[in-house]
């Protein structure tokens, strides 16, 4: 009995840990691509993406967008422009990234060389001279199904 109690709290800690409930730190803060400075950057983008994904405000997330656009899974496109974006928006941010944007907790941030990432993978954004901008968009990765 004492077993089977101790396998279900390590699966329920996994499952927590998994989806985004807890994590030790934000590999933003480790990474030595990025620095103190630069993680806070990311987290500050990352909570502004989310309160415009939130109020489905399309123009803002437009504007944080780096074009062109890569969005992969199923038949990957480009987005060129933010016109492009905003008319395309319910395919782009579906119910699904929507949800791994808004699940993504700044502190349990990934990061490394390439940039920073929501979920696991869904979406992509990097350090660009104007500030952060989101460079890809996956449909297809774990959360974003």
């Amino acid at each position: 009995m004492v077993k089977l109690v101790i396998c279900v709290l390590v699966v329920a800690a996994m499952m927590t840990d998994v989806a985004g409930g807890a994590c030790e730190n934000s590999t933003v803060d480790t990474s030595p691509a990025f620095g103190p400075a630069r993680a806070a950057k990311a987290k500050a983008f990352l909570v502004e993406l989310r309160h415009a994904v939130k109020q489905d405000d399309r123009k803002k997330v437009a504007s944080m967008v780096r074009y062109p656009l890569t969005v992969s899974g199923g038949k990957r496109r480009t987005i060129r422009t933010r016109a492009q974006f905003v008319s395309g928006y319910a395919g782009i941010i579906t119910g699904a990234v929507k949800q791994s944007v808004l699940n993504q907790d700044p502190e349990c941030l990934f990061g490394n060389d390439r940039g920073a990432m929501i979920g696991r993978g869904s979406v992509w954004f990097e350090e660009r001279p104007a500030g952060f901008a989101i460079f890809a968009i996956n449909l297809s990765a774990g959360d974003a199904k």
